[in-house]
């Protein structure tokens, strides 16, 4: 069943309703319009037809002032403004001005008010939604979509659209990916029913595939967004999807495409002054200098990215990770151990990160089993089952390096070269890993 906006109702009827709702009688109305309570009956009996029996435009006015409606929609022209102011609305929150987008909002609640208009309520709701995840709100949102979840589910398609959009934006905030993912390509099945064709629903779908560790699949996905995109190229969204794209390029090798889109995403970054951007393409820099072996270079760029990095968040570690991790490679152990120290000291109550400094503490003493021990039985199952497909293939390179060569080798090799395998297998084609 979906909701149908009830343009059928006259006006009159949609201003009885709404004084019915509010508990207002028809003398009260009368008084508050200069007009009586006989004259409120007969507007408000559908069975007269006389001319007597219809507001005036004054009075039409003077009763949505009264019922503090003032600027509800009543007309089809009115619902359909109405519902492109929404998505202007919806254009603050999507592109970052949610000060704005929220200062807005009291100009909308009026639709709350005429809940004959089921659908228009929802997709308020909806970009209500969404300006509170934008702005980290994700209990409320979370209790809103709930709430509105049996509604929805009998919605029109484009109110669907953005349920699960909003949905798939929820469990992304939670780090829940798989079922973001989910979420995002249920509203994309339903994207050609909704208003407006959305790039950062792609890009998201990309993200999630890219957290996933597949790679070729967030590619994919991107390449098919910047076809579909391609006339909005002043798009915000932009230097994210070419700083994503250069990422998942790097992942799989193409070291040369991946440059190419972090140039362009650096250019873009800079005229827009999107400090956060900056940081990643430099991070990313850094990751395609790590790939090349050119670790010197890894290094000057990571420390550009901290430059610009505002806070100890996830990718400010992650920056340092992969410095200690250059260190490491140029066996500048002294350098590592006070990297590390430092790096621990602001990884403090981040399992992820605590896990992952130890697992680089453990590879600058590989000749101890219990370090080898700890990487082959902890730490490469945990970056597999955590889709950090790129760190364990690293992981494992570092484990084949430091069993070629040596007496009973050839077994524990044999177990890393497969994990490998597993391993460059769901980067190409995104299947199940087999953890040997």
């Amino acid at each position: 069943m979906k909701h149908k906006q009830d343009t059928k109702m006259s006006k009159e009827q949609k201003i009885k309703h709404v004084r019915i709702k509010q508990g207002i009688s028809q003398e009260t109305l009368g008084k508050g319009i200069g007009s009586s309570k006989s004259k409120i009956g007969r507007i408000e009996c559908e069975k007269d037809k006389n001319q007597d029996s219809k507001y005036t435009e004054d009075e039409l006015r003077l009763a949505k002032e009264f019922l503090d409606i003032e600027n509800a929609p009543f007309t089809n022209e009115e619902l359909d403004n109405f519902r492109k102011r929404l998505y202007r609305w919806n254009d603050l929150t999507k592109n970052g001005h949610l000060v704005e987008a929220r200062n807005s909002q009291q100009e909308f609640e009026v639709i709350t008010k005429l809940d004959f208009e089921k659908d228009l309520i929802l997709l308020y709701k909806m970009f209500e939604v969404r300006l509170l995840l934008k702005e980290r709100n994700n209990a409320l949102a979370e209790e809103m979509l709930m709430l509105y979840k049996p509604e929805l589910e009998e919605a029109d398609s484009e109110n669907g659209y953005h349920f699960h959009y909003n949905m798939g934006s929820l469990y992304m905030l939670k780090s829940d990916f798989e079922s973001a993912l989910v979420f995002y390509l249920k509203a994309y099945s339903l994207e050609v029913h909704a208003f407006e064709r959305e790039v950062f629903l792609q890009l998201n779908i990309a993200t999630c595939y890219s957290k996933l560790g597949r790679y070729v699949f967030a590619i994919t996905s991107l390449l098919e967004a910047e076809d579909s995109f391609n006339h909005d190229k002043t798009h915000i969204a932009w230097t994210y999807i070419d700083n994503l794209l250069a990422l998942n390029h790097i992942r799989i090798g193409q070291i040369e495409k991946g440059r190419k889109r972090l140039h362009a995403s650096l250019e873009e970054a800079i005229r827009i002054n999107d400090t956060a951007c900056i940081a990643y393409v430099y991070h990313n820099h850094g990751v395609a200098c790590f790939v090349e072996n050119k670790y010197k270079e890894a290094i000057a760029y990571f420390d550009k990215a901290f430059t610009y990095y505002k806070d100890n968040n996830a990718y400010f570690l992650e920056c340092h990770y992969y410095k200690i991790r250059c260190t490491i490679a140029m066996r500048k152990i002294s350098d590592s151990k006070t990297l590390l120290q430092n790096a621990e000291k602001l990884a403090k109550g981040n399992d992820h990160y605590t896990l992952m400094l130890k697992s680089l503490n453990s590879l600058l003493t590989l000749s101890n089993k219990n370090c080898v021990h700890f990487i082959q039985e902890t730490t490469i199952p945990y970056l597999i089952d955590k889709y950090e497909y790129f760190k364990a293939l690293d992981f494992c390179k570092e484990l084949e390096k430091e069993f070629t060569g040596k007496e009973g080798y050839k077994a524990k090799l044999a177990e890393i070269v497969s994990v490998i395998r597993d391993t460059q297998y769901k980067i190409a084609f995104g299947e199940e890993v087999i953890v040997q």
